[in-house]
């Protein structure tokens, strides 16, 4: 099922804008090495009510799914 899918969906995407998910998801490793440097703020700003879900609206997920916690970086 998953080959199915990732042959399916680059034909439904040709010429069509990717959910704004798939370019979040895509950079995650991004994301994530810029959010360690402040895990502290990240986090305390995903529990803001307001605040939580419109990131998770910009990121292109679901906003009753809980954000995962940010860890800063290992020494």
């Amino acid at each position: 099922m998953a080959t199915y899918k990732a042959e399916f969906l680059p034909h439904h995407y040709a010429g069509r804008l990717r959910p704004r998910g798939a370019h979040s998801i895509g950079l995650i490793f991004w994301w994530a090495e810029v959010a360690s440097l402040a895990p502290g703020w990240v986090n305390a700003a995903m529990d803001v009510p307001g605040l939580g879900n419109a990131l998770r609206w910009l990121a292109g997920f679901a906003p009753k799914r809980g954000p995962p916690r940010v860890l800063g970086k290992a020494s």
